[in-house]
């Protein structure tokens, strides 16, 4: 097993001013933050993880019996929190915790250049994509084949873009 990476205080600098950048897109898009219980229900990380993921985990028995683990990650915890709410979601299935070679969240702006620029500056690093069917520009931008959008990729190698809005 991989031991978690080293980070310097640089590098945690400049993390901490990306996640800052995305989280007022996210303000300014009216989207609030969560911040579900450390401790949730084990069956919902454990049943279909399998035992290696078993082994791994912290799990407890609370009083009345139930499994709890600590938060594993965080997909989980925002959907049930989000469920609860009323809403609906939509989620793709990706076997042995693989990161997605797909793009799994679009963050919808207002105007993509804008986006792509101030994210740019706080170190997040865009896609260039050539080929046939998807072809981006010098900032990693794509244009022309429905709305503006810029893919960008989280520490763990997942797939998130900024998509222009319709106006």
């Amino acid at each position: 097993m991989p031991a978690f990476p080293q980070y310097d205080a640089a590098l945690l600098k400049l993390l901490d001013g990306q996640a800052a950048s995305i989280l007022r897109i996210f303000a300014e898009r009216s989207y609030s933050r969560v911040e579900p219980p450390i401790l949730q229900p084990a069956e919902l990380f454990l049943d279909r993880s399998g035992e290696e993921i078993r082994r791994r985990t912290f799990v407890l028995t609370d009083p009345a019996g139930q499994e709890l683990c600590l938060r594993p990650e965080l997909t989980i915890p925002v959907c049930r929190m989000h469920l609860a709410g009323g809403g609906r979601v939509f989620a793709y299935p990706k076997p042995n915790h693989e990161p997605a070679t797909f793009t799994v969240l679009n963050f919808l702006v207002p105007d993509v250049e804008k986006a792509v620029s101030e994210l740019t500056q706080r170190g997040v690093r865009f896609e260039i994509y050539d080929m046939p069917d998807l072809k981006t520009d010098a900032k990693g931008i794509a244009r022309g084949h429905g709305p503006a959008a810029a893919w960008f990729k989280d520490p763990a190698g997942n797939i998130f873009a900024v998509m222009e809005e319709k106006k």
